[in-house]
């Protein structure tokens, strides 16, 4: 739908429901006692009214990067962007979100590190919330120390799937190095307790081949086995689809075969 649309039929929508509060009291109760109302309820408009004009102003403000994003004008986008991050200082989740996207799909990755930089000079919280998103040019270097070192500075401060994601790149890094011993301790511990089943069936792959413990082979075992009664027949591909909206899952890609492979021989 056209930017302009959306913006258009957003005004109606508004104003229309407006109206109707603003009369509503008229129909029901009559002219005089609705002026009365109005005249002791009248900051309820000017909110409105202020409420309008700031919404307005931020599609004002972001006309022009609506209508690249709409064209998928990528680097109009990214020019855009560049200008509100490095020159106007307006350093936001979303801005360096969508900047990092622009850059990645256009494969400069260079420029992803040169914003990491940035943000981690500006607004470190910005960097930990998309700690998984900048740790892609990282990957695609291939560089296990570089791998390791990255993921490793934001370990304490994650929680939740994010940690998971975390811990399983720092295993998959200790394997580059041959760091063996460290490398299946952390893919073990993922395994054994992880929520996400993405990141423990990716954790099995690299580490089943790997343990020669009977007993932690086991509990092993029991983990694919319940990854594969919950995703069997197409639920695993479906699930895998929906996850690679997400950049660091869709790097990650050519791996899913193999991890299928893995988890339903």
């Amino acid at each position: 739908m056209k930017i302009k649309t959306v913006f258009l039929a957003f005004n109606i929508i508004i104003v229309v429901s407006f109206l109707f509060v603003f009369f509503m009291p008229a129909f029901f109760l009559g002219w005089s006692v609705s002026g009365a109302f109005w005249r002791e309820n009248w900051y309820v408009a000017v909110v409105f009214v202020a409420v309008l004009a700031v919404l307005n102003g931020y599609f004002a403000a972001s006309w022009k990067l609506f209508g690249a994003l709409e064209k998928q004008d990528w680097p109009r986008v990214v020019e855009l962007l560049e200008r509100r991050i490095f020159e106007n200082g307006r350093v936001t989740v979303s801005n360096a979100r969508l900047l990092a996207n622009g850059y990645l799909l256009m494969s400069r990755t260079t420029d992803v590190l040169r914003l990491e930089e940035h943000l981690r000079a500006k607004n470190q919280r910005v960097l930990r919330s998309l700690v998984l998103l900048f740790g892609v040019p990282h990957l695609l270097a291939n560089d296990g120390a570089d791998i390791q070192g990255y993921y490793a500075a934001f370990r304490d401060t994650a929680r939740g799937t994010k940690r998971e994601w975390i811990d399983w790149h720092i295993g998959f890094a200790q394997l580059l190095q041959e760091e063996v011993e460290d490398g299946a301790a952390t893919l073990r511990g993922l395994v054994e307790s992880c929520r996400d089943d993405l990141v423990a069936a990716l954790a099995l792959h690299l580490v089943l081949p790997l343990e020669q413990d009977e007993e932690r082979r086991e509990t092993m075992e029991a983990r694919r086995a319940k990854i594969r009664a919950k995703y069997g027949g197409d639920a695993w591909n479906r699930m895998v689809q929906r996850r690679s909206d997400e950049l660091h899952v869709l790097v990650l890609s050519r791996l899913f075969d193999d991890v299928r492979q893995t988890i339903f021989a």
